[in-house]
């Protein structure tokens, strides 16, 4: 067997250095990439300082006439309150549900709580998709089931 490789060649800078100085990257060969954490920051910088990176920078922090973008707006409260006029019943009947599949994703995003799609079903062994909440009270937001499409569907449309 080939022995895995501990060096790599930057393509900017052309040193060889271990891998631990290269960015990962999934896509490439050797799971790193072509760039040196160092070239890469030079590169990001530079770029920043340039009149394309301030523009775009501004364009992805606020719209042409000042307002909130999109990325920002989804999670304010404008947002909210403008769902809350949407859908009053739904969110009066489901809040407690709302709440704990909001702090669900924030676990999730937060490394507290794996993805749900990297483990199994807990009931089916299949690949699992969702978490199931057994309780919605706040102290139990947290204590969740992986489970797949059909055993949630199952749970819910047991009635």
């Amino acid at each position: 067997m080939s022995e895995p490789i501990i060096t790599k060649q930057c393509i900017c800078c052309q040193e060889i250095k271990p891998l631990s100085e290269f960015h990962k990257h999934s896509q490439m060969k050797d799971g790193h990439i072509n760039k040196c954490k160092m070239c890469v920051c030079a590169y990001v910088s530079k770029w920043a300082k340039s009149e394309a990176g301030k523009l775009s920078n501004k364009r992805y922090r606020h719209s042409k006439k000042g307002k909130i973008s999109r990325h920002r707006y989804g999670n304010s409260d404008k947002k909210r309150a403008a769902r809350m006029r949407a859908y009053p019943k739904y969110y009066a009947a489901h809040q407690p549900q709302a709440k704990a599949h909001a702090q669900i994703m924030i676990a999730v995003r937060a490394g507290r709580l794996p993805r749900p799609d990297t483990l199994p079903c807990y009931y089916c062994n299949e690949m699992a998709k969702h978490y199931h909440h057994p309780s919605y009270e706040l102290e139990h937001r947290l204590d969740v089931i992986p489970v797949c499409v059909k055993c949630h569907n199952f749970f819910h449309n047991k009635d």
